[in-house]
């Protein structure tokens, strides 16, 4: 990759001028934590291999286009990694006829993990808002041109605690600075291909390989496992796979099907531009007609309500100080407050002690707890750095109004 450092200084000034630390993985964007660097790089990375961009979905892109030979190698690179059922069948398809599935990601599929018999664990109670600590990513191969990289800050602590032994070779380790030591790098056997997954999607990206050059070599050898063949790199934005149906869904054992029809339809660019167009004239048809038969309707002003009056009043002064993070620091004040009074339990010490009374107290289950925790101590991170984002502050609320309705603590 040393033949590509004339693009360091431009890509340094991209970046610094950006304080957006969202985690994109989008090999379009120049931001920290996309992949603009990586994709310039494949050139050297994947010499001689057919490459191609996945820009709508899998399916779409890779088994149903007639254009393409679909083996090869598909990496994909997320925080989170979801796909609706019917994708998931395909990739497990995909992969079990021959090819190889290399997938960096914090969170991992619950229908995926379930298929491989492997587990992602987010381990508590090291705090995602302290990120001063530094891990040491490590290979078990010992041929590798260099075994041991050192990532100063900003990763998480991401580790794979269960697997199936006779399926399973475990590849790598990181470990923190008092010497936990974990898994973070494994190749499942599938059929007659293979998963390769990584729990640490942030080395890959713009951050970590202008940081240190030996990044570059650490990606470079997690990469060294393909096959001499055909790569398929997805830069399909998961949470477009997902439009109608939120995580908890489409992994819902309840719900056996996720893909629906409404599905298929929407992720075809014609069938839901055709569907949009149905509806709308429907619509219209419906608007015009009642508007013809119905006679007016007279208007009867409501009683005005002055404390919904004095409500707006006080939320404009938050919304007009643009005061997201004063918003989310007595919203996460509160959630605390009512943990305490209602379920009393203490909130001294966020650790697994405390992650286990709530478990038990609300019936919830474990990794619907982590997923709360894991977007609070996000949210921390952006107080602290006062860039908490309007699509921030909305998603905390709407992952405790999920925990106040599951919980019946309204």
């Amino acid at each position: 990759m040393k033949k590509h450092l004339y693009i360091i200084p431009l890509l340094f000034f991209l970046i610094g001028c950006s304080s957006d630390w969202d985690e994109n993985f989008d090999s379009k964007k120049t931001k920290a934590f996309s992949t603009k660097v990586l994709e310039n790089e494949t050139s050297t990375l994947f010499p001689d291999k057919k490459f191609t961009i996945i820009k709508k979905n899998f399916i779409d892109d890779i088994i149903e286009n007639e254009q393409l030979d679909p083996t090869g190698n598909y990496i994909a690179l997320d925080s989170n990694f979801n796909m609706n059922k019917r994708s998931i069948d395909e990739l497990l398809a995909f992969v079990e006829e021959g090819n190889i599935a290399f997938i960096a990601t914090h969170q991992l599929n619950y229908t995926l993990e379930e298929a491989l018999g492997v587990n992602l664990t987010i381990d508590f109670p090291i705090p995602i808002s302290e990120k001063d600590d530094d891990y040491t990513l490590s290979f078990v191969a010992q041929n590798l041109q260099q075994n041991h990289y050192f990532f100063e800050r900003y990763l998480h602590n991401v580790s794979i605690q269960q697997y199936n032994d006779q399926t399973t070779s475990v590849l790598g380790y990181f470990e923190n600075e008092i010497g936990n030591k974990k898994v973070n790098f494994v190749r499942i056997i599938y059929g007659d291909g293979a998963f390769y997954i990584h729990t640490q999607p942030l080395v890959f990206t713009n951050f970590y390989l202008l940081n240190d050059p030996s990044h570059s070599q650490y990606v470079s050898n997690c990469f060294s496992y393909l096959r001499e063949d055909h790569i398929f790199w997805d830069n399909y934005n998961i949470s477009k796979r997902s439009r109608s149906k939120t995580y908890e869904e489409l992994n819902s054992n309840n719900q056996p099907e996720a893909f629906s029809e409404l599905d298929y339809f929407l992720e075809n660019d014609s069938l839901r531009m055709t569907l949009y167009s149905t509806l709308i004239g429907f619509g219209l048809f419906l608007l015009f007609k009642v508007k013809r038969k119905q006679r007016i309707i007279p208007f009867i002003p409501p009683v005005r309500n002055t404390s919904v009056d004095f409500t707006k009043t006080i939320s404009n002064l938050y919304l007009n100080n643009k005061s997201n993070e004063d918003i989310a620091s007595k919203k996460l004040t509160f959630f605390y407050e009512k943990i305490r009074t209602e379920l009393r339990i203490s909130t001294q010490h966020i650790n697994d002690t405390f992650l286990k009374n709530l478990e038990q107290k609300t019936g919830l289950s474990r990794k619907e707890i982590n997923d709360l925790f894991i977007t609070i101590r996000k949210t921390n991170d952006k107080i602290k750095g006062q860039i908490l984002k309007d699509d921030d502050l909305l998603r905390l609320d709407q992952a405790i109004h999920t925990f106040y309705t599951k919980t019946k603590l309204l």
